[in-house]
């Protein structure tokens, strides 16, 4: 985690709150949980954005995942299922 004093993170918090107040201002009813959620994980989101971090392979990953699920449907051997899955690319 990042020092709470850090310039960058102070900007990025303030410019993630003037997202937040044109948000509100807005008044759309799709924006009130978006809103909400936002202010609840501020800080969260605010250490995050300067990072170079993604979680894209995971998610590719997964996708991987539920795509040989959907088509390994009735494989009645687990083990086998699980090796294919260990073992994607």
């Amino acid at each position: 985690m990042k020092y709470s004093g850090n310039r960058q993170e102070l900007k990025q918090k303030k410019e993630l709150g003037n997202w937040l107040l044109l948000a509100a201002d807005l008044s759309l009813p799709e924006f009130r949980h978006c809103i909400t959620t936002f202010s609840n994980w501020k800080t969260e989101i605010a250490n995050i954005i300067g990072e170079r971090v993604s979680n894209g392979f995971i998610e590719g990953s997964n996708n991987k995942i539920k795509v040989l699920k959907r088509i390994s449907y009735g494989i009645r051997n687990f083990d086998r299922f699980r090796n294919r899955i260990l073992y994607l690319e």
